[in-house]
């Protein structure tokens, strides 16, 4: 799941079922709140982040509905 915290995109995930303990993962891939466009992934501007892939190489595209562009 993506969300917004501290003003940056998270992706979170969570690991619950039977014999499990509940645990989270926050690790910001990309994405900012200010206008800067251009540069390396954690200073892109993502509006409004609504997918995420990961390609065989391990290189992560997001879907940002808001501006119609793959990043």
């Amino acid at each position: 799941m993506l969300s917004k915290l501290a003003g940056a995109w998270v992706l979170l995930s969570a690991s619950v079922g039977p014999g499990f303990a509940q645990s989270y993962s926050i690790i910001t891939i990309a994405g900012t709140d200010h206008l800067r466009d251009g540069g390396p992934a954690l200073s892109s501007l993502l509006r409004r982040p609504s997918a995420v892939a990961v390609d065989a190489g391990g290189n992560v595209y997001i879907s940002d509905s808001d501006d119609a562009r793959i990043r």
